[in-house]
């Protein structure tokens, strides 16, 4: 149901978006990725002088797109405002808080369903994902230098996975916990080990996470498909960050050219050290 209302709000919200985005054509939506401050100092030091703001623009790469459906989907702001407010950043915030309200609300449902009584593994998860959205709001402004902020548009995709897809499917091992958790806990310079080694932190914290959820219930009467339902979190990680890789790859071939076809030669896995 809160899936429903949260592809529901998105439809009308990128539809809104791109019938106004089709009045007022924002000056970005002729381009793949929106202008960053590192391109503007770049272009600075090559010149001497600071560039205007068509001849930089004309230096990323062109939107080609002609498909409504795929505009609609993907979107024509990079950062719209409402009021005086960065939409873009006001969905990931929304987002977060609701992530930490079904986290919160999971560890009410099984400390009901548990006898008043919350195991440490529902503890430890709690904690867990509870520091990982303080982290990321503490240092907000470290949010404004990644992928989303300067490649993706404010569409339908974005939308839905600001209040769909992050608050209800980054926690779904905690549904897990909060049905079947036991009262124990289940007993049993980064940049030269790989390229894009935070992509590995990223996955192996995924891992951390689903790892609870799994370990409670393998091994015993429970079906095997519950058991795998924690491993979606991590693996929508893993092949998300494998294509980004790709696209991030190419931007720094092109930028940095030569230098970096040795970097790589220095440090040829791309993720995981000795793997990819």
């Amino acid at each position: 149901m809160c899936w429903f209302w949260a592809a529901f709000l998105g439809i009308g919200l990128a539809l809104t978006a791109n019938v106004e985005a089709r009045k007022s054509p924002p000056i970005d939506s002729k381009f793949q990725r929106c202008l960053t401050r590192d391109q503007v100092t770049q272009e600075r030091q090559k010149s001497g002088e600071l560039l205007k703001l068509e001849k930089l623009l004309h230096k990323l790469p062109p939107n080609s797109n002609k498909i409504w459906l795929v505009e609609f989907y993907n979107g024509s702001h990079f950062n719209p405002n409402i009021f005086g407010v960065d939409a873009k950043m006001a969905l990931y915030c929304v987002g977060a808080v609701m992530l930490q309200l079904n986290i919160l609300s999971m560890a009410v449902l099984h400390y009901q369903n548990n006898g008043g009584i919350i195991a440490n593994v529902v503890k430890v998860y709690v904690f867990m994902f509870t520091w990982f959205i303080l982290e990321y709001s503490f240092f907000e402004n470290v949010h404004l230098y990644t992928y989303d902020l300067f490649a993706e548009k404010v569409g339908f995709k974005l939308i839905f996975g600001c209040l769909g897809f992050y608050p209800y499917l980054y926690c779904i091992g905690g549904i897990v916990l909060a049905t079947y958790a036991p009262h124990a806990f289940p007993e049993n310079g980064f940049w030269g080990i790989s390229r894009h080694v935070n992509y590995l932190g990223e996955i192996v914290q995924g891992i951390a996470l689903a790892l609870p959820g799994f370990l409670v219930l393998y091994g015993t009467t429970t079906p095997s498909w519950i058991c795998m339902i924690p491993w979606i979190y991590p693996l929508y990680y893993t092949l998300l960050f494998i294509q980004r890789e790709r696209e991030d790859n190419a931007l720094c071939k092109s930028k940095y050219g030569k230098s970096w076809d040795e970097y790589c030669l220095q440090v040829p896995y791309r993720i995981i050290p000795y793997v990819y």
